[in-house]
C-alpha cells in the first residue's frame, strides 16, 4: 500500500534504486537491518555490468530527479558523485 501510494516504479532506468529513494524520503517510513536474511542470490565474482559507464549513469539519473523533487542538495551531491565515477572508475561503457 505504501509504494503504491508514493506512486510505485516509475519506468525509468534504476527503478528500485528510485523506489527506495522516494522511500527514504518518507518521514513517515522508517527502516532497518533485520539480523535475518530474506533472499539469497548469487553475484558473479565480476560483475561487469555493475560497474560500467551504463549503469552509473542509470544511478546518476535517478539521483538528479531525486534533487529536483526535493529541493535537497545531497541528491545532487550524489548525482555528481555516481557522475564522477562513471568517468574515473567505470571499467567498460
Amino acid at each position: 500500500d505504501i509504494v503504491a501510494k508514493l506512486g510505485g516504479y516509475t519506468g525509468f532506468s534504476s527503478e528500485d534504486y528510485e523506489l527506495w529513494a522516494r522511500l527514504l524520503e518518507d518521514p513517515n517510513i522508517q527502516f532497518a537491518n533485520i539480523p535475518e536474511s530474506l533472499l539469497g542470490y548469487r553475484i558473479p565474482v565480476v560483475s561487469v555490468v555493475r560497474r560500467s559507464r551504463r549503469a552509473y549513469a542509470h544511478v546518476a539519473g535517478a539521483q538528479l530527479r531525486m534533487f529536483i523533487l526535493t529541493g535537497k542538495p545531497k541528491w545532487l551531491a550524489a548525482c555528481i558523485l555516481s557522475v564522477l565515477k562513471a568517468w574515473f572508475r567505470a571499467t567498460r561503457a
